[in-house]
């Protein structure tokens, strides 16, 4: 069945100076450093970080993902080999795909109960409760009957294939790789993207497979920075 694509809007994002793995010019750094762009640091804060790109393996859980399309259909859904593009929400609206994390979906991970345990595979995670992905990103989806806040379902981990998986795109300029909305996309898709840029909110739009592909591609263009995982703080 069909994986579908989507791109996904958010507000500003923090740049922090890592040292990290990355495909500079057709070649492979590892210790490279630079700038990448990620949600605010927030180990001891009430709110999470989501994606959540600071550990091994990069983790997806809350941040619009009850409207994705989810649930199984001949129509498709969001599963694994599904792209997701997290964009900045202000770039969006001047006709500009700012895009600072590709996330492939490389598995599914339900968790045990929801708002509750962990998926399995993480379960020592919660168990443990010092991790970064706990404190940062896990911990925020767990929830006592009601109680405000999300509900973690299901946590989506990223594909770290290096040819065809989840990176970190940074342009020639340093900030993350930016592209005109026509550069990429029909005027249809790009009229139905912007469709979902309200004045306070956003709301994520399925992409055409074909034109999801074009914009992977485009990303991982020669003059484009690809950071496949961070390794400290620079």
């Amino acid at each position: 069945m069909l994986s579908l694509d989507y791109v996904v809007f958010h507000g500003r994002r923090s740049e922090y100076a890592i040292e990290g793995v990355a495909l500079v010019a057709g070649k492979l750094i590892n210790g490279w450093r630079g700038t990448v762009y990620t949600d605010p640091v927030r180990r001891k804060a009430g709110s999470n970080e989501d994606p959540f790109v600071w550990s091994k393996k990069w983790l997806y859980s809350y941040c619009h993902t009850s409207q994705l399309r989810r649930a199984q259909s001949n129509t498709g859904f969001v599963q694994t080999g599904s792209m997701i593009f997290f964009c900045d929400f202000q770039s969006a609206k001047a006709d500009r795909l700012k895009v600072d994390t590709v996330f492939v979906i490389g598995k599914v991970c339900p968790w045990q109960e929801r708002a509750k345990n962990l998926p399995l595979e993480f379960a020592s995670e919660q168990v443990s409760g010092a991790s970064d992905a706990w404190l940062r990103h896990f911990r925020h989806g767990t929830r006592t009957p009601g109680e405000k806040g999300h509900r973690g379902l299901i946590t989506y981990v990223a594909d770290h294939d290096r040819k065809n998986g989840s990176f970190l795109p940074i342009g020639s300029d340093g900030q993350s790789a930016t592209l005109e909305l026509n550069q990429v996309f029909s005027s249809k898709t790009s009229a139905f993207v912007k469709s979902g840029l309200g004045q306070f909110r956003s709301y994520p739009r399925v992409i055409p497979k074909s034109e999801a592909v074009n914009l992977y591609d485009a990303l991982t263009d020669l003059g484009t920075t690809r950071v496949f995982s961070i390794l400290n703080r620079a």
